[in-house]
């Protein structure tokens, strides 16, 4: 049996390869019309949010080429309708908590839990009407 719903387009930021496997192994068994595409770095993502429409990024502050939140604004300006969960496991100072406020969909810690990432997933699949397990949007994780 074919599956007709549309594909869910999610880009994965991260400069740890584990990272960006775990990902991708785990985001499509939230759903089979997960689709995942894995960015080593700022411009890589920028690359790809060009070439290709997101549903949700998942964005980590800390790359090699250029910071996060940058990679973030420019997201924003290329794509506003694409959500934006930045991650991180660095120490964040109140600008950067303001910055990620400002223009963050959802934030996470590293290390996060996976029920925490399918939780974003499904709040941004309900925005988009295309809920799998009926999660509201209060569940997104959000600690800032």
């Amino acid at each position: 049996m074919k599956n007709d719903k549309p594909a869910i387009n999610i880009l994965v930021v991260d400069d740890q390869p584990l990272l960006l496997r775990l990902m991708a192994r785990v985001l499509p068994s939230t759903d089979p019309s997960v689709e995942v595409v894995a960015a080593h770095t700022g411009r890589e993502a920028l690359e790809a949010l060009e070439a290709h429409s997101f549903d949700l990024c998942f964005l980590d502050v800390g790359l090699p080429d250029m910071s996060g939140l940058m990679v973030m604004e420019k997201m924003r300006a290329i794509s506003p309708e694409t959500r934006i969960a930045v991650m991180t496991a660095s120490h964040l100072t109140e600008a950067m908590k303001g910055q990620i406020r400002e223009g963050a969909w959802a934030f996470i810690e590293k290390p996060f839990r996976l029920a925490d990432i399918r939780k974003i997933v499904n709040n941004a699949l309900i925005r988009t009407s295309r809920n799998l397990t009926g999660a509201h949007s209060r569940d997104v994780p959000r600690r800032l």
